[in-house]
This record gives structure tokens, C-alpha cells and sequence, in this order.
């Protein structure tokens, strides 16, 4: 059975897969960002594909790594960089693990166990932008209604947590620093030093956030009329300078 509101690591677990997750694997049809499978990887024999499925599912119910499962089960493909197939990979396996998740989620909202959901994001400098400003967003709705389900993006880490009609919450959370005092990304963020800061959100984004013109992390980001681009935030720059 799935733990509720277990503590989520920064990278996969090896414990032991569910064989609805590498059934998952073997033979879904869906796609994955918009991408079917064989486009993904760049194949166009229906065996070639059902042949990198099996070898994904074996290296994933050994618990190996991505990185390890493209190494020792000798993944290739001329038409992929490294870089690329691990992402490739990643992504695909992050997939296939959240939809057998929410299929889980499902069953204990039938059973009335669970009522909505948060974004988790991972506290560290490579948290995406949309993870960043979801992280701690929470949708009192059922798993099927919950917008923008991980994976969002090629690479996504992040995870929906599931929040119960008798919630345990431990008061910590991970992150790159260890366990911290629960806390959204944007507080966390606004902890760190500068160095930090300009390192993960750029130049422009790091001098508008230090004037309060852009924030990190926050509900804003579901509000698309309200968004800021790149261009808004030089523009405000130049205007509060003089």
C-alpha cells in the first residue's frame, strides 16, 4: 500500500516498484507532453519501441538510477545526445511512476481518505519557474481536476502531495540544506544568499526581485493576466532607476 504524506526525496526511491508502474511502462500508449513514445526516443520500428519499454521497465523494478539504466542495459540512440536520452528517460519514468500514483490517489478519494492536493517542488537552484511559483499551491479538488500535474515539463521533480481528512504534518520538509521548518519555496528562496539567488533565477529576474517588482514562488503564476515578462521586468528596471 502507498504511505500518504510520506517524506519525498529529491530524486527517485528504490524501494520496490509497484507492478502497476512497470505495466505503466511496458504498454501505455499515452503521451507524455505531447510527445507519444516513439517520437520521443526517436523510433520508428513498433519493436524497437516495445524493446527500450522492457529494457526501461527491467532497469526501473532493479532500481537503478536513470543514469545507471542507460549505462549497464546499454541504452543508445544515434539520433539522441547523452544529455538527451537521460532526459528522455527521466521524463518517461517520472510519468509512468505519477500516473500509477494518481491512480492510487483516485482509490483513496473513493474511500473518502483523500480530499486535494499540494505542489511540492524540490528547494534547490534548479527548481523550474513554474515549479517554483506552484510549490505549495494546494487544490481541495479530485486528482482528475488538479491542474498541470507533474510532470510539467521535460525533467520535472516535482510531486503532488495528497492532503487527508486527518493530515499528519511533520512541520519539516527537504531540501538542498537538509530538513528545514515547512516553508514554500519563495520563503525558502528569500533565505538564501545573493550568490545563491543570482545563480537561480538570472540577472534581470535577480535585480527585479531585490526592487520587489518580481516575486518568487506564489499563486500569481496561475493567474496568466497577471504575469510579467522578461520585457515588463527591464522596462520597470530602467523606470525605478532613474
Amino acid at each position: 500500500a502507498m504511505a500518504v504524506n510520506a517524506p519525498y526525496l529529491l530524486e527517485f526511491s528504490t524501494a520496490k516498484v509497484p507492478t502497476e508502474t512497470l505495466d505503466y511502462l511496458v504498454n501505455s500508449k499515452r503521451e507524455i507532453l505531447g510527445y507519444g513514445f516513439e517520437e520521443l526516443f526517436k523510433i520508428t520500428a513498433d519493436n524497437h519501441a516495445r524493446a527500450l519499454r522492457v529494457t526501461l521497465a527491467s532497469g526501473v523494478a532493479q532500481g537503478m538510477h536513470q543514469s545507471k539504466i542507460i549505462k549497464e542495459l546499454n541504452i543508445k540512440n544515434e539520433s539522441l545526445t547523452n544529455s538527451q536520452l537521460y532526459t528522455n528517460v527521466f521524463t518517461t519514468i517520472k510519468d509512468a511512476r505519477e500516473q500509477t500514483t494518481y491512480a492510487t490517489y483516485k482509490q483513496l478519494e473513493d474511500l473518502g481518505v483523500v480530499i486535494g492536493y499540494k505542489s511540492i517542488g524540490v528547494l534547490d537552484s534548479r527548481t523550474s519557474d513554474i515549479c517554483r511559483n506552484l510549490d505549495g499551491v494546494q487544490w481541495m479538488v479530485k486528482i482528475a481536476d488538479v491542474p498541470n500535474k507533474p510532470p510539467r515539463h521535460m525533467r520535472c521533480r516535482s510531486k503532488l502531495a495528497p492532503i487527508t481528512t486527518n493530515e499528519y504534518k511533520s512541520g519539516l520538509r527537504a531540501s538542498i540544506d537538509g530538513e528545514i521548518p515547512d516553508m514554500s519555496y519563495g520563503e525558502w528562496f528569500a533565505t538564501k544568499d545573493d550568490k545563491f539567488q543570482l545563480m537561480t533565477i538570472g540577472r534581470t529576474k535577480f535585480d527585479a526581485y531585490k526592487k520587489g517588482i518580481y516575486k518568487v514562488g506564489g499563486v500569481e503564476y496561475l493567474k496568466p493576466k497577471n504575469s510579467i515578462s522578461l520585457d515588463d521586468i527591464a522596462e520597470e528596471l530602467i523606470r525605478t532607476s532613474k
